[in-house]
């Protein structure tokens, strides 16, 4: 695949348009997905409750506990101030999947998987945490 730059005023600023040929369609459209989950950033809150901007790529999870939205990256626990429905919606687009009724992941930070006893499954990510998956969502996890 050969890649062109080509610039044009008849853009509007902070637009870029990919063509492709129908074969390269699932390359770009992976290429996409890829640089939005660098660009796409969500606002969350600190312990200090200042506000944060996160990289959809720097999200390792979200969780809901006592009905608040949680958003973790490598070190640090945020809040997200919307529904939890919002953010799911949001980021099953790019590389997360729901692992319990109140927990999604972004597969680009699974260290490792794990069976248990019952069907679960456990992951550990890249920063050393642990996610159990729940029965219901255990088929989303390719071993």
């Amino acid at each position: 695949m050969k890649i062109k730059l080509k610039r044009s005023a008849d853009i509007e600023p902070g637009c870029i348009i990919l063509t492709c040929n129908q074969a390269d369609h699932a390359y770009v459209l992976n290429l996409v997905q890829q640089l939005n989950q660098r660009v796409l950033k969500i606002k969350v809150f600190n312990q200090r409750q200042s506000i944060i901007h996160i990289a959809v790529n720097d999200i390792y999870y979200v969780e809901v506990i006592d009905a608040k939205v949680f958003v973790y990256d490598r070190t640090n626990s945020y809040q997200y101030k919307g529904k939890f429905k919002s953010i799911y919606q949001l980021l099953k687009n790019f590389a997360f999947i729901q692992v319990s009724r109140n927990t999604i992941i972004n597969t680009e930070h699974i260290y490792s998987i794990k069976t248990l006893p019952q069907c679960h499954r456990k992951l550990t990510l890249e920063n050393g945490e642990n996610i159990i998956v729940n029965r219901k969502y255990k088929d989303d996890i390719i071993i």
